[in-house]
């Protein structure tokens, strides 16, 4: 972005800072986040696909435990590149540093989502391995009410490949809960992740029928309480918010009220720091209505194309009705 200003005589100016106080450390680490059970299984779980991505082993699934009665502990582990001691004491104590911004490959970008176990606890467990060492540390808020880094034991020799756990205790009444939300958050993960913990999990289960270039009409069971488009980037889906486009077509804004995921590049689409929505700048909007027009021409065509191919009237009048009565199509 330009920042470029013109000034006119000499002014007297002073730049904002930010007081870094308990409450600061609260907003960034917790306030951010409305669902503080859905924050830190979301945002781990995109820091170990990172993970994976940085160490180019992508088609490695990483693991994820959940809790239960008998070992009541969230936990996500990667296979990726592990980190260093100085690593782990400069990126996991500072707020917006990342070594994701500048790529379009990775989920993250802000610096924030490793601090997302805040949102549900006052400590998480770090493990890393390294080169052939293992570190253990422990991330706590302190007796001011500051988040801090510890670490718990001398580094250790390891034959476990390199990666990161994280881990946190979890109250009894929400170990249920836990399993939810990520049967939800897990379902657009393109390798699916190793889950343990919980009896018979799964995420709810995805399928998609006509489709196109970077969209598909999505079916999903009830529980997982989809409705409407929503834009998938990075893994997560962001629900459409399609009142806030302006200047779309008809035709696109019936495509927008189906059952439609649209699937962007990373990049393409601004998202909220709590990565609970899309934020809807002007270059998000004008990206945004590009694909849904395009999803529109692409849709019309291939339900064209699908009727050209009935031999009989009769047989077009079928399908056609078909499509009128799926709840998937019906816009």
């Amino acid at each position: 972005t330009d920042h470029s200003v013109t000034r006119s005589g000499e002014l007297v100016e002073t730049n904002f800072t930010v007081r870094t106080t308990a409450k600061t450390f609260a907003i960034l680490s917790s306030g951010l986040y409305s669902d503080k059970i859905a924050a830190p299984i979301r945002e781990l779980c995109c820091n170990a696909y990172d993970a994976h991505v940085a160490a180019g082993n992508t088609d490695t699934p990483f693991e994820v435990t959940l809790p239960s009665s008998l070992a009541p502990t969230f936990s996500v582990r990667d296979y990726g590149t592990g980190m260093s001691d100085e690593d782990v004491r400069n990126l996991y104590t500072t707020y917006f540093d990342s070594t994701k911004t500048s790529s379009d490959d990775m989920i993250g970008a802000l610096g924030l989502g490793s601090k997302s176990p805040f949102a549900y606890t006052s400590s998480f467990s770090i493990e890393s391995r390294y080169n052939g060492q293992k570190r253990m540390y422990a991330a706590f808020i302190n007796e001011n009410g500051v988040p801090a880094l510890a670490a718990l034991m001398d580094a250790v020799d390891t034959d476990e490949p390199n990666g990161m756990t994280i881990s946190f205790p979890v109250k009894t009444a929400d170990i249920s809960k836990f399993a939810e939300r990520a049967k939800r958050i897990l379902m657009y993960f393109p390798v699916p992740p190793l889950v343990s913990g919980y009896y018979g999990f799964s995420p709810y289960a995805l399928s998609h029928t006509v489709e196109g270039s970077n969209w598909k009409i999505r079916t999903t069971q009830y529980d997982a309480h989809m409705t409407g488009a929503y834009v998938i980037q990075g893994c997560v889906a962001y629900p459409l918010d399609v009142s806030i486009l302006d200047g779309l077509s008809e035709v696109a804004l019936a495509v927008a009220g189906t059952s439609l995921d649209m699937f962007v590049p990373i990049g393409d689409v601004e998202v909220a720091p709590s990565r609970e929505a899309l934020s809807y700048d002007p270059i998000t909007c004008a990206n945004l209505i590009k694909h849904l027009e395009n999803a529109a021409v692409e849709m019309r065509d291939s339900i064209q194309e699908t009727i050209d191919k009935c031999d009989t009237m009769w047989a077009a009048r079928r399908t056609i009705n078909k499509m009128f009565n799926d709840d998937k199509m019906s816009a």
